[in-house]
This record gives C-alpha cells, sequence and structure tokens, in this order.
C-alpha cells in the first residue's frame, strides 16, 4: 500500500531548505478465505448457477436480483461470466463478501455502450456520465462487502470487465494476466483495499477506459509499492475521492514500465486537505520507467501532479487550477512537484497552465527538469517550447509560479509567468532559485514565451461566451476595444 507523502518543499523565511521524506511502504500480500468453493472440473458459472448450486450461500429473489451471503470462489479449471445477465440487475454482496475467480473470467456485460461527451466535458454532480448495466453492492448499509478479486487465468487472454457499477464494493486483479476496465462505476468504495480498482502482481496491463470513479473512501485506482503494473487510463472521470482524508491521492500508482493517463478530469473535494491528484511513486528504485500524462483537467486538490523516484516523465496540454487545500504550504499545495534525491528521474512539461496552487511547480532533487528550452534546435532532443501558462500562484503574500529547491539547472525558456510584463526583472520575482539562495540551481527563463500568442491558447473560449463580454489576450476582463489587435469578445477570437 502506497501512501502519498508530500512532494512540496520546506519554506522558512520564504527560503527554502532540504526537503527529508519519510515514506510509508507497505507490501501487501493476498489471503483469500471462502465459505464455498467450486469444483474445477471445467464448469461454466454465472450468478444464476451460482443460486442452483448447494451450499454457494447465493440466492436469487428473481431473475434480476441475486444475494451472496457467503464468499465464492471460482476454482482454477472453471470458468465464470456474466451471459445471465439482464438489464438492471442487482447482486448484494454481504458483510466482508468476496467472489474470487481463480480460473478464467469473462465479466464482460453482453450489452452494447454508446458513449459520448456530454459537450467538452461529463457531468459532475450527477455522479454518472454513462449507464451501466449490473450493479454489485452492499446487501445491508451496515454491510462492508469486498466485492470481486480475479486471481487465475491464462496469461495470453485479458480479463474484460464491462459494464458494471462498483457500489460499497471493489474490483481487485491479483492475476498476472492483464485486465481491460470499460464503462464501469465506482461509487463509494468502502476503503477496504487501498484503491477501488486495485492493481496487483508485476507485468499485468491495466487498459482503464471510460470510467467514473465517485466519493471512494481511498484512492480511486492504487496498487501497493511492490507491485509494477504498467496501466493506461483515458476518458476517465475521478470526483471527490479519498474521502477517508488520508495523505492519499486519487490516482495513487506506482511507476511501471509504462504508465499513461490522458483526457481524464480530476475534481478533488476542497474540504479534504489530505487528498491529492495524481501521484506516481517508485519505492522499489526500479528502472525503465516512463510515465505520460496530457490533456488533463486537475483542480481542488491538497496538490495537483506528484512524481517520486527514478522514472521519465512527459506532461503536456494540462490544466492545473487550485491545488491548494493544504493548511500549511510548508507541507504542501504544488500545482506539480517532482522529487527524487537520487537524481535520476528525468521531467518535460508543455502546452500546461498551472494557476491558484500555493506554488507553481516545485523540484526536489531530479536529474533533470525541463519546463521549456528554446536555445537549441528544434531537432535537438532537449528542445520543448515550453508553451506554460502560470497564473496568481503564491502564499503568504509571495507569488510561487516556479522553486528550484534543487542543485540543478532548470530551463524553463518560452512560458508566460505572472507578471504583468515579461521581462527578466519581473519575471525573477515569482521564481526562486539560485539568485535567491546560492546553494540552488539556477532556473534559465530567458527568452520568456510570446503572451499575444499564447494568451488565446490559455483561454477558455466556452466559459466567455458572456453578453458579449470582452477579454485580452491574459483572459482579463476589459472594456477597452483596442484599434488593432487581437481580442476574445464573447468568447470567440476577433482580430483587428
Amino acid at each position: 500500500m502506497i501512501f502519498l507523502l508530500p512532494l512540496h518543499p520546506i519554506k522558512t523565511h520564504y527560503t527554502m531548505k532540504r526537503l527529508f521524506l519519510t515514506w510509508a511502504l507497505g507490501l501487501l500480500s493476498a489471503t483469500y478465505a471462502s465459505a464455498f468453493k467450486t469444483d474445477g472440473d471445467g464448469s461454466t458459472y454465472t450468478f444464476t448457477k451460482l443460486a442452483q448450486t448447494p451450499g454457494s450461500g447465493v440466492t436469487m429473489t428473481d431473475q434480476k436480483h441475486f444475494v451472496m451471503s457467503e464468499s465464492v470462489t471460482i476454482a482454477a479449471g472453471d470458468f465464470f461470466c456474466l451471459s445471465d445477465v439482464t438489464y438492471g440487475m442487482e447482486v448484494k454482496l454481504g458483510n466482508e463478501v468476496e467472489l474470487t475467480v481463480e480460473g478464467e473470467a469473462d465479466l464482460n456485460v453482453p450489452f452494447t455502450f454508446n458513449f459520448t461527451w456530454e459537450g467538452d466535458k461529463p457531468e459532475i454532480e450527477a455522479g454518472s456520465y454513462h449507464s451501466t448495466v449490473m450493479t454489485l453492492t452492499r446487501d445491508k448499509e451496515t454491510d462492508v462487502p469486498l466485492g470481486i478479486t480475479v486471481t487465475g487465468g491464462t496469461a495470453d487472454k485479458e480479463t474484460v470487465v464491462r459494464g458494471i457499477r462498483f457500489e460499497y464494493a471493489g474490483l481487485k486483479n491479483y492475476s498476472q494476466k492483464n485486465m481491460k476496465v470499460q464503462y464501469c462505476e465506482f461509487y463509494r468504495h468502502n476503503g477496504t483495499q487501498s484503491g477501488a480498482l486495485f492493481m496487483g502482481t508485476d507485468g499485468a496491463h491495466f487498459d482503464i477506459d471510460h470510467c467514473t470513479f465517485t466519493e471512494c473512501q481511498r484512492a480511486a485506482i492504487g496498487g501497493a509499492a511492490n507491485f509494477a503494473c504498467p496501466a493506461k487510463v483515458t476518458h476517465c472521470l475521478f470526483v471527490r475521492n479519498s474521502q477517508d482524508n488520508r495523505n492519499i491521492p486519487q490516482l495513487n500508482i506506482t511507476a511501471a514500465s509504462l504508465i499513461e493517463i490522458e483526457d481524464c478530469i480530476l475534481r478533488g473535494d476542497s474540504t479534504k486537505n489530505m487528498a491529492g491528484g495524481i501521484g506516481i511513486s517508485n519505492f522499489m528504485q526500479s528502472t525503465g520507467n516512463h510515465v505520460a500524462i496530457r490533456h488533463c483537467e486537475i483542480e481542488m486538490h491538497r496538490y495537483g501532479i506528484t512524481t517520486m523516484g527514478d522514472m521519465d516523465v512527459d506532461i503536456s496540454r494540462c490544466t492545473l487550477s487550485d491545488n491548494r487545500y493544504e493548511t500549511n504550504p510548508n507541507n504542501g499545495g504544488s500545482g506539480m512537484s517532482f522529487y527524487d534525491p537520487y537524481q535520476k528521474q528525468t521531467v518535460r512539461v508543455s502546452d500546461c497552465r498551472i494557476e491558484r496552487s500555493l506554488w507553481g511547480i516545485t523540484v526536489i532533487g531530479c536529474k533533470d527538469v525541463n519546463l521549456g528550452r528554446i536555445d537549441v534546435d528544434e531537432n535537438d532532443t532537449r528542445y520543448n517550447p515550453g508553451n506554460n501558462i502560470f497564473k496568481n500562484n503564491g502564499n503568504g503574500g509571495v507569488l510561487y509560479d516556479l522553486y528550484n529547491n534543487s542543485a540543478n539547472t532548470v530551463y524553463a525558456q518560452g512560458n508566460v509567468w505572472n507578471v504583468r510584463h515579461l521581462t527578466a526583472e519581473e519575471i525573477e520575482n515569482v521564481i526562486f532559485h539560485k539568485v535567491d539562495d546560492n546553494q540552488l540551481g539556477e532556473v534559465i527563463y530567458m527568452p520568456a514565451g510570446d503572451s499575444s500568442l499564447l494568451g488565446i491558447r490559455a483561454v477558455d473560449c466556452q466559459s466567455l461566451r458572456t453578453n458579449g463580454a470582452r477579454f485580452d489576450l491574459q483572459g482579463r476582463p476589459t472594456n477597452v476595444l483596442n484599434k488593432k489587435g487581437i481580442m476574445i469578445v464573447d468568447g470567440k477570437k476577433v482580430v483587428r
């Protein structure tokens, strides 16, 4: 189990000191208890078949309603599937009841799903933006069910989980086979494991697509520190997870050969001052880890994105806002924070917007952090156009767009900073580095970005469709209509 501790600087009178962190590492092992186990003779089981099997503890009140009063294990050699599912089917689990599949599992509900986003983003407060077919939930309000665990199957076949709504119960994969989870909902998981969707066993690849995770007690997606599972998370919605307010982010993932998080929305809970957005960590100091986070919206957390340990990180086209709900700025509140005392982590950030954090970006250790480098040829591997926009980041009355709490030089060229004029003199006021503490590395921030070009990209034109309202290229309301230039008028670019 991973508990993400803050990857943030300690500030004393606006100066930084090296942050020594203690990480809690839980190496999990799985134990399974079962009141009923199938014979492993090659039989196929469904919920209907289990209800017809004496001693299974499964009862059927009608074709749409089942109750599991005891845990069931589908033995190796047997097969479990959902071929009997009808729309609206509900399976209720008793206290500490679990369905464990040691054999093959096909958890793909036999329905066709047609998914579309509602406009630019899904409806947040509805808690769901697509329809699931069957529900796995608790039997009584006092019950704490465990959910479904997959432990077996042949490695050349992936387990497909599709169209299930998990209420107060979770999904675990301890099998070495891959798992694809699509069109599923995880609602108010009870915290019996470190993530509503738990990724276990080295090497198993997870493909998580078009799923929602809402108000789960702990992480939405999590795993153990000693389980390195490649994962791709796309088109998912995460809303107010980590409700028990421990030091755990909504996505609490161990670094692996490739972790991809793309086109996702994460909304936090402003009343939870310990819950972060995305945390990727490498406690085992493994090598060859790659992380890509693209086109995500992350808002209202203790922090936005943190990375810890040896990995290559590429973050692009993300918007991070209001990730500031840490009561003590010394302990957190960064839009992005990169930490590696072993000097092996490399980072590239481009085309991102970071606003209203206690700290915009913090760098603690690491091998190379590239937030923009335009002094080299475009074909050079070090080239990075930057195009990051910083706005209203700071605490204690001081603006902090970038805090380089490392001895390394950080390139941050081509960016738009939270200053009136993009001059070296003004930008220096929002960056903390060697100039402020000669034990720290330098930040190379000139040349800066072109605000007349980047401002258009930064402004959310959809949100500016307000009765002919006029905005300048920094997204600020204005009543002045320039004779020449570019403005945003009623959400549209106007060139005069």
